[in-house]
């Protein structure tokens, strides 16, 4: 409390401080004014002019005098503001509450709303579950239940295989290959671009979206090397191609068609051939300095066309 009353009288103190700075502003103006018109019709030029110089330089030192105060004015309401603080702080969020603008200030106020109410809508949620639990408990379930789960695993396996056969109908120079995990029986796939890379992509089980996918060159880690087949690739070109499939992944997929995903990035996966040779669409030049002492090839393309673009080049 002692702390809030000397943070208080401090910036009373600066703010009628600030108020006193900017009155001899005015008034040394008003002076200097007043002096200059009067000695004008006896004075040179010269003279005239270096009365002049002097009201100037008379006010740019009370203007930083002004500066000063008010930056002292700034650092005692932002003290007041800590001591002021909300004692329950929701993490990093906490920091809006010290901003003196009004408006942000309603903005954690409402932060602080929205999580009571999410706090209120978790624990109604639990008590609606522990009652559904009662009056349907999970250990009924009659058999037909597993045996839907295990038909809609084998269409689902089906259903990829031959959207794959068809992309590798559409696709042929393409090679591909593919095996399951014994561990969760997740499928994992390996297409390679001839003379390019290896783009490495897993779906779990009754899954129909691209889990993840890693681009990797074409001597890194076969296959067969499960233990290290999602680590990133040690060149920076399959790292930065990495970083735009994931992109292609969210935009590919739709909830409605399984496999237009699948068709999409096969498709995207298909324009990167030549990558080490074809030139950006945009500047003309094969390759580009995209990071601090790296030159990288057009790795970006557009998704109607598949133009390849350096990232900087895109249209």
């Amino acid at each position: 409390m002692a702390d809030k009353v000397k943070n208080i009288e401090e910036c009373i103190s600066t703010a009628s401080n600030l108020r006193s700075t900017v009155n001899r502003v005015f008034q040394d103006l008003a002076s200097d004014t007043d002096v200059a018109s009067q000695s004008t019709s006896d004075a040179t030029d010269l003279s005239a002019a270096g009365k002049g110089a002097k009201i100037t330089q008379t006010l740019k030192k009370n203007l930083v005098s002004v500066y000063k105060v008010l930056s002292e004015l700034d650092k005692a309401s932002d003290a007041l503001a800590c001591s002021e603080n909300r004692s329950q702080s929701l993490g990093n969020t906490g920091l809006l509450s010290l901003d003196p603008v009004e408006d942000r200030t309603a903005l954690y106020d409402k932060l602080l709303e929205t999580y009571d109410w999410h706090e209120k809508l978790t624990s109604e949620a639990q008590q609606v579950l522990s009652c559904l639990k009662r009056h349907h408990p999970s250990a009924v379930q009659s058999s037909d239940g597993a045996s839907a789960a295990k038909k809609a695993k084998v269409n689902l396996k089906s259903e990829i295989l031959n959207a794959l056969k068809e992309f590798k109908t559409l696709y042929p120079q393409l090679e591909f290959s593919w095996f399951t995990t014994n561990s969760w029986g997740v499928y994992v796939f390996e297409v390679v671009v001839p003379k390019t890379f290896k783009a490495i992509f897993s779906m779990p089980p009754r899954v129909t979206e691209i889990d993840r996918l890693v681009i990797r060159g074409l001597q890194e880690n076969p296959l067969l090397e499960k233990e290290e087949l999602w680590s990133q690739s040690r060149y920076a070109v399959f790292r930065k191609v990495t970083d735009y499939a994931t992109s292609a992944l969210l935009h590919y997929y739709s909830a409605t068609d399984p496999a237009a995903q699948l068709r999409g990035v096969w498709k995207w996966l298909s324009s990167f051939q030549g990558l080490f040779s074809i030139k950006c669409t945009a500047c003309g030049t094969h390759l580009k300095e995209e990071e601090e002492n790296v030159l990288l090839p057009p790795c970006w393309r557009t998704y109607e066309d598949l133009s390849p673009y350096h990232y900087q080049c895109r249209p």
